[in-house]
């Protein structure tokens, strides 16, 4: 009986071990995961920030292109109303010289 009895004990005190054991490894794995974790969402944020300024720049560049296309359109439109106004200025200057130089009384 006591043969028995010790063989209980000792599979009690095996089975106690192997469920520490599995605590330990079950600890182990789970903080692994949590690891891996934490690096995938650290990866994930460099990715998603890499992108942000891919897009950001993608923008700035057409926002500036876009500008130069605008001040380009823009210096165009100036060049052609001086070029009006001098044509409108010159076809007026003689008048003007005659209206002033010999005025209607």
């Amino acid at each position: 009986m006591d043969d028995i009895l010790t063989r209980m004990l000792e599979v009690e005190r095996e089975a106690t071990e192997m469920v520490e054991e599995a605590e330990r490894e079950a600890e182990r794995i789970k903080e692994e995961a949590r690891r891996e974790i934490l690096a995938e969402q650290e990866r994930l944020r460099q990715e998603l920030e890499e992108e942000v300024r891919e897009r950001i720049a993608a923008r700035v560049a057409a926002a500036e292109k876009e500008r130069a296309e605008a001040l380009r359109e823009g210096e165009m439109d100036v060049c052609r109303r001086e070029s009006a106004l001098r044509e409108a200025v010159a076809s007026r200057i003689e008048t003007l010289v005659r209206s002033l130089a010999f005025p209607s009384v």
